[in-house]
Protein backbone atom coordinates (compact mmCIF):
# COMPACT_ATOMS: atom_id res chain seq x y z
CA UNK A 1 0.00 0.00 0.00
CA UNK A 2 2.86 2.29 0.50
CA UNK A 3 4.68 2.25 -3.25
CA UNK A 4 5.14 4.78 -5.71
CA UNK A 5 2.91 4.04 -7.82
CA UNK A 6 -0.17 3.01 -5.72
CA UNK A 7 0.66 6.90 -4.24
CA UNK A 8 0.80 8.43 -7.95
CA UNK A 9 -2.63 6.81 -8.35
CA UNK A 10 -3.85 7.97 -4.95
CA UNK A 11 -2.70 11.51 -6.06
CA UNK A 12 -4.18 11.05 -9.81
CA UNK A 13 -8.03 10.23 -8.18
CA UNK A 14 -7.64 13.29 -6.36
CA UNK A 15 -7.57 15.63 -9.33
CA UNK A 16 -10.18 13.72 -11.30
CA UNK A 17 -12.29 14.09 -8.21
CA UNK A 18 -14.66 17.49 -9.05
CA UNK A 19 -16.00 18.09 -5.71
CA UNK A 20 -12.38 18.24 -4.40
CA UNK A 21 -11.43 20.43 -7.41
CA UNK A 22 -14.14 22.74 -6.25
CA UNK A 23 -13.27 23.20 -2.89
CA UNK A 24 -10.36 23.65 -4.39
CA UNK A 25 -11.57 26.23 -6.63
CA UNK A 26 -13.34 27.94 -3.91
CA UNK A 27 -10.87 28.08 -1.78
CA UNK A 28 -8.54 29.85 -4.20
CA UNK A 29 -6.34 32.81 -3.41
CA UNK A 30 -7.56 35.27 -6.26
CA UNK A 31 -11.04 36.81 -5.73
CA UNK A 32 -12.14 36.41 -9.10
CA UNK A 33 -11.83 32.00 -9.01
CA UNK A 34 -13.79 32.16 -6.03
CA UNK A 35 -16.83 34.49 -7.45
CA UNK A 36 -16.45 32.40 -10.69
CA UNK A 37 -16.74 29.50 -9.07
CA UNK A 38 -19.67 30.31 -6.58
CA UNK A 39 -21.52 30.97 -9.45
CA UNK A 40 -21.08 27.88 -11.31
CA UNK A 41 -21.89 25.86 -8.38
CA UNK A 42 -25.42 26.14 -8.20
CA UNK A 43 -26.06 25.34 -11.52
CA UNK A 44 -23.35 22.23 -11.03
CA UNK A 45 -25.51 21.45 -8.39
CA UNK A 46 -28.91 21.82 -9.72
CA UNK A 47 -27.62 18.94 -12.21
CA UNK A 48 -26.35 16.84 -10.30
CA UNK A 49 -28.48 13.61 -9.59
CA UNK A 50 -27.10 12.16 -6.37
CA UNK A 51 -24.45 14.18 -4.53
CA UNK A 52 -23.03 11.74 -1.30
CA UNK A 53 -22.74 13.20 2.11
CA UNK A 54 -19.08 12.93 1.95
CA UNK A 55 -19.08 15.16 -1.28
CA UNK A 56 -21.04 17.86 0.30
CA UNK A 57 -18.58 18.14 3.18
CA UNK A 58 -15.54 18.40 0.60
CA UNK A 59 -17.54 21.11 -0.82
CA UNK A 60 -18.51 22.94 1.81
CA UNK A 61 -14.77 23.09 3.29
CA UNK A 62 -14.26 24.91 0.12
CA UNK A 63 -17.23 26.98 1.13
CA UNK A 64 -15.71 27.83 4.12
CA UNK A 65 -12.07 28.86 3.64
CA UNK A 66 -14.27 30.80 0.20
CA UNK A 67 -16.08 32.50 2.98
CA UNK A 68 -13.03 33.25 4.99
CA UNK A 69 -11.13 34.76 2.95
CA UNK A 70 -13.42 37.50 1.83
CA UNK A 71 -13.25 41.22 3.27
CA UNK A 72 -15.43 44.62 3.79
CA UNK A 73 -18.96 44.24 4.83
CA UNK A 74 -21.10 44.59 1.98
CA UNK A 75 -19.22 41.59 0.16
CA UNK A 76 -19.27 39.33 2.81
CA UNK A 77 -23.10 39.84 2.95
CA UNK A 78 -23.41 39.37 -0.49
CA UNK A 79 -20.92 36.18 -0.48
CA UNK A 80 -23.20 34.78 2.56
CA UNK A 81 -26.65 35.28 1.21
CA UNK A 82 -25.20 33.53 -2.11
CA UNK A 83 -23.55 30.40 0.19
CA UNK A 84 -27.22 30.21 2.26
CA UNK A 85 -29.09 30.13 -0.87
CA UNK A 86 -27.41 27.03 -2.29
CA UNK A 87 -29.53 24.96 -0.58
CA UNK A 88 -32.63 26.31 -3.30
CA UNK A 89 -30.65 24.17 -5.71
CA UNK A 90 -30.65 21.18 -4.02
CA UNK A 91 -32.59 18.17 -5.25
CA UNK A 92 -35.78 18.28 -2.35
CA UNK A 93 -34.31 14.35 -1.30
CA UNK A 94 -30.56 16.27 -0.49
CA UNK A 95 -31.43 19.34 0.79
CA UNK A 96 -31.72 18.07 4.64
CA UNK A 97 -28.26 16.42 3.87
CA UNK A 98 -26.71 19.88 2.79
CA UNK A 99 -27.78 21.39 5.80
CA UNK A 100 -26.23 18.51 7.57
CA UNK A 101 -22.81 19.07 5.68
CA UNK A 102 -23.33 23.29 6.46
CA UNK A 103 -23.70 22.66 10.33
CA UNK A 104 -21.48 19.98 10.49
CA UNK A 105 -18.14 22.12 8.82
CA UNK A 106 -19.52 25.11 10.61
CA UNK A 107 -19.28 23.07 14.02
CA UNK A 108 -16.19 21.29 13.48
CA UNK A 109 -14.56 25.14 12.21
CA UNK A 110 -16.41 27.38 15.01
CA UNK A 111 -13.50 27.16 17.71
CA UNK A 112 -11.19 28.14 15.46
CA UNK A 113 -12.59 30.90 13.82
CA UNK A 114 -11.08 34.02 15.43
CA UNK A 115 -12.74 37.42 16.73
CA UNK A 116 -12.12 39.66 13.94
CA UNK A 117 -14.17 36.88 11.82
CA UNK A 118 -16.82 35.31 14.56
CA UNK A 119 -19.31 38.42 13.03
CA UNK A 120 -19.15 37.26 9.33
CA UNK A 121 -19.83 33.61 10.38
CA UNK A 122 -22.57 34.70 12.83
CA UNK A 123 -24.52 36.69 10.09
CA UNK A 124 -23.60 33.18 7.67
CA UNK A 125 -25.88 31.16 10.34
CA UNK A 126 -28.11 33.64 10.36
CA UNK A 127 -28.53 34.03 6.60
CA UNK A 128 -28.61 29.79 6.52
CA UNK A 129 -31.20 29.53 9.18
CA UNK A 130 -33.22 31.94 7.12
CA UNK A 131 -32.99 30.21 4.03
CA UNK A 132 -33.45 26.64 5.93
CA UNK A 133 -37.16 28.61 7.44
CA UNK A 134 -37.88 29.82 3.61
CA UNK A 135 -37.43 26.37 2.51
CA UNK A 136 -39.78 24.85 4.78
CA UNK A 137 -42.47 27.63 3.99
CA UNK A 138 -42.13 27.19 0.75
CA UNK A 139 -42.85 23.42 0.87
CA UNK A 140 -46.04 24.51 3.08
CA UNK A 141 -44.49 23.12 6.33
CA UNK A 142 -44.85 19.36 5.51
CA UNK A 143 -44.82 17.31 8.31
CA UNK A 144 -41.93 14.84 7.03
CA UNK A 145 -39.64 17.99 5.78
CA UNK A 146 -40.15 19.41 9.24
CA UNK A 147 -39.37 16.70 11.33
CA UNK A 148 -36.12 15.67 8.94
CA UNK A 149 -34.86 19.23 9.57
CA UNK A 150 -35.27 19.52 13.29
CA UNK A 151 -34.28 15.86 13.42
CA UNK A 152 -30.67 16.61 11.62
CA UNK A 153 -30.05 19.61 14.13
CA UNK A 154 -31.28 17.83 16.91
CA UNK A 155 -28.15 15.18 16.28
CA UNK A 156 -25.55 18.04 15.03
CA UNK A 157 -25.61 21.13 16.09
CA UNK A 158 -27.65 21.27 18.65
CA UNK A 159 -26.82 18.15 20.61
CA UNK A 160 -27.73 18.16 24.16
CA UNK A 161 -25.07 18.52 26.19
CA UNK A 162 -22.38 18.89 23.13
CA UNK A 163 -19.82 21.31 24.60
CA UNK A 164 -17.73 20.87 21.53
CA UNK A 165 -20.66 22.83 19.34
CA UNK A 166 -21.79 25.23 22.23
CA UNK A 167 -20.73 28.70 20.54
CA UNK A 168 -22.74 27.42 17.65
CA UNK A 169 -25.63 26.59 19.82
CA UNK A 170 -25.68 29.55 21.63
CA UNK A 171 -26.04 31.40 18.76
CA UNK A 172 -28.93 28.97 16.83
CA UNK A 173 -30.68 29.99 20.36
CA UNK A 174 -29.83 33.16 19.95
CA UNK A 175 -31.48 34.15 16.24
CA UNK A 176 -33.96 31.67 15.87
CA UNK A 177 -37.26 33.07 16.87
CA UNK A 178 -35.81 35.83 14.96
CA UNK A 179 -35.07 34.28 11.70
CA UNK A 180 -38.68 32.31 12.18
CA UNK A 181 -40.42 35.40 12.35
CA UNK A 182 -38.87 37.37 9.48
CA UNK A 183 -39.48 34.06 7.29
CA UNK A 184 -43.12 34.45 8.17
CA UNK A 185 -43.70 37.78 6.74
CA UNK A 186 -46.37 39.44 8.55
CA UNK A 187 -47.92 40.51 5.38
CA UNK A 188 -48.58 36.71 4.40
CA UNK A 189 -52.66 36.11 4.45
CA UNK A 190 -52.74 31.84 4.54
CA UNK A 191 -50.63 32.65 7.66
CA UNK A 192 -53.03 34.90 9.44
CA UNK A 193 -56.04 32.48 8.52
CA UNK A 194 -54.01 30.08 10.33
CA UNK A 195 -53.65 27.62 6.70
CA UNK A 196 -49.82 27.41 6.91
CA UNK A 197 -47.72 27.25 10.47
CA UNK A 198 -50.24 25.87 12.99
CA UNK A 199 -49.15 25.72 16.88
CA UNK A 200 -48.25 22.09 16.40
CA UNK A 201 -45.62 22.43 13.77
CA UNK A 202 -44.27 25.34 15.91
CA UNK A 203 -44.03 23.04 18.86
CA UNK A 204 -41.94 20.71 16.48
CA UNK A 205 -39.60 23.09 15.38
CA UNK A 206 -39.31 24.32 18.81
CA UNK A 207 -38.49 20.14 19.79
CA UNK A 208 -34.86 20.13 19.85
CA UNK A 209 -35.44 23.27 22.49
CA UNK A 210 -37.77 21.55 24.52
CA UNK A 211 -34.64 18.69 24.64
CA UNK A 212 -32.47 21.20 25.88
CA UNK A 213 -34.77 22.34 28.42
CA UNK A 214 -35.51 19.09 29.98
CA UNK A 215 -31.96 17.09 30.11
CA UNK A 216 -29.17 19.20 29.93
CA UNK A 217 -26.70 19.02 32.79
CA UNK A 218 -25.83 22.81 32.96
CA UNK A 219 -27.93 24.99 34.79
CA UNK A 220 -25.98 28.41 33.08
CA UNK A 221 -27.15 26.34 29.64
CA UNK A 222 -30.87 26.10 31.00
CA UNK A 223 -30.81 29.74 32.24
CA UNK A 224 -28.97 31.24 28.88
CA UNK A 225 -31.99 28.93 27.16
CA UNK A 226 -34.80 30.25 29.24
CA UNK A 227 -33.75 33.61 28.95
CA UNK A 228 -33.20 33.97 25.10
CA UNK A 229 -36.17 31.60 23.51
CA UNK A 230 -39.40 30.58 26.41
CA UNK A 231 -38.78 33.89 28.31
CA UNK A 232 -39.47 35.56 24.55
CA UNK A 233 -42.35 33.61 24.02
CA UNK A 234 -43.93 34.20 26.96
CA UNK A 235 -44.06 38.05 25.89
CA UNK A 236 -45.30 37.17 22.67
CA UNK A 237 -47.84 35.14 24.34
CA UNK A 238 -48.43 38.14 26.32
CA UNK A 239 -48.54 40.80 23.32
CA UNK A 240 -50.76 39.15 21.77
CA UNK A 241 -54.00 40.78 21.88
CA UNK A 242 -52.07 43.99 21.92
CA UNK A 243 -52.86 46.72 19.64
CA UNK A 244 -50.10 49.36 20.16
CA UNK A 245 -47.30 47.14 20.47
CA UNK A 246 -47.21 43.50 18.74
CA UNK A 247 -43.15 43.32 20.19
CA UNK A 248 -40.88 41.35 18.42
CA UNK A 249 -42.62 38.64 16.72
CA UNK A 250 -45.26 40.02 14.67
CA UNK A 251 -46.30 36.64 12.32
CA UNK A 252 -45.68 34.32 15.79
CA UNK A 253 -48.05 35.93 17.81
CA UNK A 254 -50.85 34.86 15.67
CA UNK A 255 -50.31 31.24 15.94
CA UNK A 256 -49.63 31.48 19.81
CA UNK A 257 -52.29 29.12 22.03
CA UNK A 258 -50.86 29.72 25.63
CA UNK A 259 -53.31 27.67 26.72
CA UNK A 260 -51.52 24.52 24.92
CA UNK A 261 -48.17 26.04 25.83
CA UNK A 262 -48.97 25.89 29.36
CA UNK A 263 -50.39 21.85 29.27
CA UNK A 264 -46.96 21.50 26.81
CA UNK A 265 -44.62 22.80 29.85
CA UNK A 266 -46.44 20.73 32.93
CA UNK A 267 -46.20 17.81 30.98
CA UNK A 268 -42.56 18.21 30.52
CA UNK A 269 -42.03 19.07 33.93
CA UNK A 270 -43.97 15.80 35.20
CA UNK A 271 -42.37 13.12 32.39
CA UNK A 272 -40.27 10.84 34.23
CA UNK A 273 -36.23 11.12 32.61
CA UNK A 274 -36.80 15.28 33.51
CA UNK A 275 -33.74 16.38 35.09
CA UNK A 276 -34.88 17.10 38.97
CA UNK A 277 -33.26 20.88 38.30
CA UNK A 278 -34.34 21.86 35.35
CA UNK A 279 -38.30 20.03 36.24
CA UNK A 280 -38.30 23.43 38.58
CA UNK A 281 -37.74 25.88 36.05
CA UNK A 282 -39.91 24.45 33.76
CA UNK A 283 -42.57 24.86 36.18
CA UNK A 284 -41.83 28.75 36.98
CA UNK A 285 -42.36 28.69 33.14
CA UNK A 286 -45.84 27.01 33.27
CA UNK A 287 -46.97 29.34 36.44
CA UNK A 288 -46.06 32.61 34.40
CA UNK A 289 -48.39 31.49 31.34
CA UNK A 290 -50.85 30.03 33.95
CA UNK A 291 -50.72 33.78 35.08
CA UNK A 292 -51.45 34.91 31.95
CA UNK A 293 -54.06 32.44 31.37
CA UNK A 294 -56.32 33.72 34.64
CA UNK A 295 -55.76 37.20 33.02
CA UNK A 296 -57.82 36.50 30.05
CA UNK A 297 -60.16 33.87 31.83
CA UNK A 298 -58.94 30.98 29.38
CA UNK A 299 -58.20 27.51 30.34
CA UNK A 300 -54.88 25.17 30.63
CA UNK A 301 -55.25 22.93 27.74
CA UNK A 302 -54.72 18.90 29.49
CA UNK A 303 -51.24 17.60 28.33
CA UNK A 304 -53.20 14.19 27.27
CA UNK A 305 -55.14 16.47 24.34
CA UNK A 306 -52.06 17.39 23.21
CA UNK A 307 -50.09 16.47 19.56
CA UNK A 308 -46.72 16.49 21.22
CA UNK A 309 -43.89 17.28 19.39
CA UNK A 310 -41.34 14.44 18.28
CA UNK A 311 -38.29 13.98 21.19
CA UNK A 312 -35.14 12.92 19.35
CA UNK A 313 -33.05 12.59 22.53
CA UNK A 314 -31.29 9.90 23.16
CA UNK A 315 -30.63 9.42 27.04
CA UNK A 316 -27.91 7.21 28.11
CA UNK A 317 -28.03 3.44 29.45
CA UNK A 318 -28.00 4.57 32.84
CA UNK A 319 -31.14 7.21 32.65
CA UNK A 320 -32.98 4.65 30.41
CA UNK A 321 -32.67 1.22 32.29
CA UNK A 322 -34.62 2.66 35.52
CA UNK A 323 -37.49 -0.17 35.15
CA UNK A 324 -38.07 -2.91 37.87
CA UNK A 325 -37.17 -5.45 35.57
CA UNK A 326 -33.73 -3.33 35.43
CA UNK A 327 -33.43 -2.41 39.35
CA UNK A 328 -34.25 -6.70 40.11
CA UNK A 329 -31.24 -7.44 37.61
CA UNK A 330 -28.65 -4.75 39.18
CA UNK A 331 -29.69 -6.10 42.36
CA UNK A 332 -29.19 -9.28 41.29
CA UNK A 333 -25.84 -8.76 39.94
CA UNK A 334 -24.98 -6.71 43.09
CA UNK A 335 -25.28 -9.86 45.30
CA UNK A 336 -23.56 -12.45 42.65
CA UNK A 337 -20.46 -10.11 42.55
CA UNK A 338 -20.82 -9.66 47.08
CA UNK A 339 -21.11 -13.42 47.65
CA UNK A 340 -17.78 -14.59 45.11
CA UNK A 341 -16.09 -11.79 47.17
CA UNK A 342 -16.67 -13.70 50.83
CA UNK A 343 -15.78 -16.54 49.16
CA UNK A 344 -12.55 -14.89 47.86
CA UNK A 345 -12.27 -13.74 50.71
CA UNK A 346 -13.05 -16.23 53.04
CA UNK A 347 -10.86 -18.84 50.95
CA UNK A 348 -7.89 -16.72 52.09
CA UNK A 349 -8.33 -16.40 55.51
CA UNK A 350 -8.32 -20.16 55.47
CA UNK A 351 -5.11 -20.49 52.88
CA UNK A 352 -3.37 -18.18 55.52
CA UNK A 353 -4.40 -20.28 58.44
CA UNK A 354 -2.95 -23.43 56.77
CA UNK A 355 0.29 -21.60 56.04
CA UNK A 356 2.87 -21.25 58.63
CA UNK A 357 6.08 -20.38 58.88
CA UNK A 358 9.11 -22.63 59.43
CA UNK A 359 9.68 -21.41 63.24
CA UNK A 360 6.27 -22.26 64.33
CA UNK A 361 6.94 -25.39 62.37
CA UNK A 362 9.85 -26.10 64.43
CA UNK A 363 7.84 -25.18 67.92
CA UNK A 364 5.42 -27.35 67.33
CA UNK A 365 7.32 -30.38 66.72
CA UNK A 366 9.03 -29.77 69.91
CA UNK A 367 5.78 -29.78 71.70
CA UNK A 368 4.73 -33.22 70.12
CA UNK A 369 8.03 -34.20 71.50
CA UNK A 370 8.11 -33.27 74.96
CA UNK A 371 4.34 -34.44 75.31
CA UNK A 372 5.72 -38.00 73.68
CA UNK A 373 7.81 -38.17 76.46
CA UNK A 374 5.52 -37.25 79.27
CA UNK A 375 3.05 -39.71 78.04
CA UNK A 376 5.96 -42.28 77.86
CA UNK A 377 7.04 -41.56 81.66
CA UNK A 378 3.87 -41.64 83.13
CA UNK A 379 3.32 -45.54 81.48
CA UNK A 380 6.38 -46.89 82.80
CA UNK A 381 5.44 -45.46 86.43
CA UNK A 382 2.11 -47.34 86.07
CA UNK A 383 3.36 -50.24 85.52
CA UNK A 384 6.26 -50.41 87.81
CA UNK A 385 3.41 -49.71 90.52
CA UNK A 386 1.63 -52.83 89.60
CA UNK A 387 4.76 -54.78 89.54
Amino acid sequence: SGSPKMASAERGEGRNDPHRNLARLLAHNKKAVRDATIKKLGVWIAKREAVSDMDLLKIWKGLFYCFWMSDKRPVQAELSQKISQLIHQMKPYRATAFLKATYETLGREWGGIDVLRMDKFMLLVRDVLFEQFIYMKNRKWETNIVTSMMRMLSKGALLVNNKTKRGLTMHIIEIFLDELDKALDASNEELLDGKELDFDKFLQLLSPFLDHLRFSEEASHVEFLCDEMFERVLLAIEDKDSKESLGDFKCLQKIMEPGAFSGLLLGLAAEPFTRESNRERIYELRESVKALLSKRGEKEVSFDDLDLPISFYEPPVKEVSDSKVARKSLKKRKSQTASKDTEKSGSKKMRTKVKKSPKDRKRGSKKIKKNGAQKRRKLVAKRSRKD
